[in-house]
């Protein structure tokens, strides 16, 4: 009696090919039907009490320092990736641009270590140690175009199927994960599911962009050496 939505042809192709698992009726103990309830319990993994440190945040403060372990795509760090002594990085879609020139060389003078730094100046300086060396490992890499999917077709240099913001994110991803990225966990997201009308016809334009943009993300990895490596949780 269950089905995809008839937008999602490409996740039915997916699970026909055995590459898709269904996870349902998940939910949590005593529900508020808050939205934001909701959203800080999925990215806390805590139900019962209020924390404010995310799962993947945690694990980021369990492994070795490292800015490229856990990014997220977009503006803002997602709670999911906030941990109590680290958190994971953000980069917006066109890459970090660091300041040249003057700005460039007193912000690099900022950034080192110093043994008279309190702990939020050293704190400080971490961060634009950090912010430079994402920017360099990153930059020239999305300079390069995205690993191109055996599986569509090519139109005008680009995969057929259209763009959408989530596909922008996903492509970054592949870039980074083709070029041999250390990075461990990705975070990419699509808004706009909280919908008050018209809600058939936006859920379908939303879970076809979804469907599309994740067998097209999957289809670019086909054609890398770490297509098997990577596993996409969608919630």
């Amino acid at each position: 009696e269950l089905a995809f939505n008839p937008a999602m042809k490409s996740m039915k192709k997916l699970w026909d090919e055995k590459k898709v698992a269904i996870v349902r009726g998940v939910g949590y103990p005593n529900p508020d039907r808050s939205h934001f309830s909701s959203m800080a319990k999925w990215q806390t993994a805590s139900p019962e009490r209020h924390i404010n440190t995310g799962w993947l945040g945690r694990w980021v403060d369990s492994q070795a320092e490292d800015s490229m372990l856990a990014i997220s795509l977009g503006s803002v760090l997602p709670p999911l990736f906030a941990g109590a002594r680290r958190s994971g990085s953000v980069l917006p879609l066109g890459g970090l641009v660091i300041p040249r020139g003057t700005l460039g060389a007193q912000c690099a003078q900022l950034a080192k270590p110093s043994r008279t730094d309190n702990s939020l100046m050293a704190a400080a300086a971490t961060s634009m140690r950090n912010l430079f060396s994402v920017s360099t490992s990153v930059q020239p890499i999305l300079q390069g175009p995205a690993p191109k999917s055996p599986d569509l077709p090519t139109v005008n240099g680009g995969n057929a199927g259209g763009e959408s913001n989530l596909a922008q994110q996903l492509d970054v991803v592949s870039k980074l994960i083709a070029a041999g990225a250390p990075t461990r966990v990705w975070s990419v997201s699509l808004g706009g599911f909280d919908t008050h009308a018209n809600e058939a016809n936006a859920q379908a334009t939303l879970l076809g962009v979804l469907s599309e943009s994740v067998a097209r993300f999957l289809g670019q990895l086909k054609s890398t050496t770490r297509g098997s490596d990577v596993t996409v949780v969608i919630y």
